[in-house]
Order: structure tokens, then C-alpha cells, then sequence
């Protein structure tokens, strides 16, 4: 279930100390370590914690802009080898924002991330695509890495929606 993380603040920081140094987290702090900031507020920016059996599992945010009605910005981070309820969660967020409105979802990863393969896989389920790859937008561990960039549409997103009924 996901959960505001103001609420988790203090044991979301040491779960994502813990994750610094560990070489399969690198996708996500990309060698900038830096501690967890969380708003006291969702003005534009949501947070939120995967909890599962009263313990925080991942965690989740992204920015919101009421104007265009756009989500972006996502950070998501599992802190169990087996992410499935995190992203069951996370899927079940971003229909709700869709279904609220919403009408565009942007995200940027690492082109050399395993979990391309499932974002490009959700992409395909849900209507939206891999928009381009740009070269060498990333340097750590010593290399240059490539960033993909994804877009959903709601429109996208609903047409997926009445071919799964059918």
C-alpha cells in the first residue's frame, strides 16, 4: 500500500542510506549519495512509501503540475530483491492519477538499467512509448551512460484500457 513517506520520514532515510554503496542501486543515485528530502508539503512534488506486513518495502515520487496536468520527476526505489508489489502499487497510483485527470506521465532512466526491459514492457501494455535515447547524459562508475525517456498519454492509456475489456 502506498503511503504519504512524511509519515515514514525518519525510517525511509535509513533505508535509503543503507542503499548508497550497494553497486545495484547505482541506477538510481547515479554516485550523488545524497540524503532523502521530503517535503512537508504536495504542492508539486508527491512521495510516498511502499508498505507491505508494516514494513516499508520502496518508495515512490514524483512531481505534479496542476497547469498542464503532467506527472514527472519519478524517483522509485525497491528495497526488496522482489519489487512486483511495488510496482502493483505504483501502477494502481499512476491509473488513479489518469482516472483523476492527469494527463501526461514522463520518466527519464538509464538506458543500461535492467528495469528498461520492464519499463518498456509496462510502455507496451499501457500504450505509451520510449520517446529517444540520448547520449551520454550520465557519468559514473567511471563511464558515460545514455538516458531513455518514456511518455504515457492518457488518451494512450485509455485506448489500452478498452482493449484489455475486449
Amino acid at each position: 500500500m502506498l503511503l504519504p513517506a512524511q509519515l515514514y520520514r525518519e525510517e525511509l532515510k535509513r533505508k535509503m542510506t543503507t542503499c548508497w554503496y550497494q553497486p545495484k542501486y547505482k541506477y538510481y543515485f547515479l554516485a550523488n549519495y545524497h540524503e532523502i528530502q521530503i517535503g512537508d508539503n504536495a504542492d508539486w512534488r508527491r512521495d510516498f512509501v511502499c508498505v507491505y506486513k508494516n514494513e516499508v518495502i520502496g518508495f515512490f515520487s514524483y512531481s505534479y503540475n496542476e497547469v498542464d496536468r503532467s506527472m514527472g520527476n519519478f524517483g522509485l526505489v525497491s528495497f526488496v530483491d522482489n519489487g512486483t508489489i511495488l510496482i502493483r502499487d505504483v501502477l494502481k497510483h499512476i491509473e488513479m492519477m489518469f482516472e483523476d485527470g492527469a494527463n501526461r506521465l514522463e520518466f527519464w532512466a538509464v538506458a543500461d538499467n535492467p528495469a528498461n526491459k520492464m519499463y518498456l514492457s509496462l510502455m507496451k501494455r499501457y500504450g505509451g512509448r520510449k520517446v529517444c535515447e540520448l547520449r551520454q547524459t550520465n557519468y559514473f562508475g567511471g563511464n558515460y551512460h545514455n538516458s531513455c525517456i518514456y511518455e504515457l498519454l492518457s488518451e494512450d492509456y485509455y485506448i489500452s484500457k478498452r482493449k484489455e475489456r475486449f
